[in-house]
């Protein structure tokens, strides 16, 4: 769904960042705890801040029962703990540089990049798990990589933008202007930008001049969303968003078509 040559332009620092922290998560940010041993012998016990786990073990014989009991007890400090062994990482990096080819599709390659953390489960192990879902960057979507392909295909238009925003009081803090081209591949990111539109009013308000924006650009809109800021965290993360809208009469727009 990513085109291999897609461009950025015109990003206006503020709202990418916002917009970031919104559909974004990063497990390297997170507050962690990570163990590295070679074999079961521990060679690193460490917090993600660089403090030394107090009273580390120093064999595993069992990662997951490890992992498990380690985040029973720092539960309040670590979003995650991270037990690996070295040769299961340098198997693990060496698939994955392996399954890539210069025709290989973007998203089908990051798709296996992920799925590959789980297939060691005792060498590559993350309480709570799976590694999949908590490691590198991960969307803050609500749905999976396939979902997301479904929804665009039904939802999106060949050669349209999809035009999303979230709107705090009377300012829009955050946008995403998404071009998908004839085969439905997204080649083009840009954000709104004070430069070019007024950011200031009322959510449906600005929301119009978004659209406007792309259509003075010879574009065409295929699907516009923009929701209060406080409901984006929420609705980004429902598997049924529409729920979610529905519940929350006043707090979205849409426009279609």
């Amino acid at each position: 769904m990513l085109h291999a040559n897609a461009q950025m332009l015109d990003i206006d620092v503020d709202q990418w960042r916002a917009a970031q922290d919104l559909i974004l998560h990063s497990g390297k940010a997170a507050p962690r705890l990570v163990i590295i041993h070679d074999h079961g012998r521990v060679q690193k016990a460490r917090f993600s801040d660089g403090e030394p786990l107090p009273n580390a073990p120093t064999s595993i014989t069992d990662p997951r029962r490890t992992a498990a009991e380690l985040f029973a007890e720092f539960s309040g400090r670590v979003e995650f703990v991270m037990v690996m062994e070295r040769d299961a990482v340098d198997d693990y990096f060496a698939r994955v540089q392996g399954a890539w080819t210069i025709d290989t599709d973007l998203d089908d390659f990051v798709t296996i990049m992920f799925a590959a953390l789980d297939d060691d489960p005792e060498g590559i192990v993350v309480h709570p798990g799976p590694a999949s879902g908590q490691l590198g960057l991960q969307w803050r979507l609500g749905w999976g990589h396939e979902e997301i392909v479904t929804k665009v295909t039904s939802t999106i238009s060949p050669d349209s933008w999809l035009v999303l925003g979230s709107h705090d009081v009377d300012r829009l803090v955050a946008s995403l202007l998404i071009h998908f081209d004839e085969d439905l591949e997204v080649d083009l990111f840009t954000t709104a930008a004070p430069e070019r539109i007024d950011l200031i009013g009322g959510r449906e308000e600005v929301l119009e001049r978004l659209i406007d924006l792309v259509r003075q650009q010879g574009g065409r809109v295929g699907f516009a969303l923009s929701v209060e800021h406080q409901l984006a965290p929420e609705l980004l993360a429902a598997t049924d968003k529409a729920r979610v809208i529905a519940a929350h009469p006043g707090e979205v727009t849409v426009r279609t078509p």
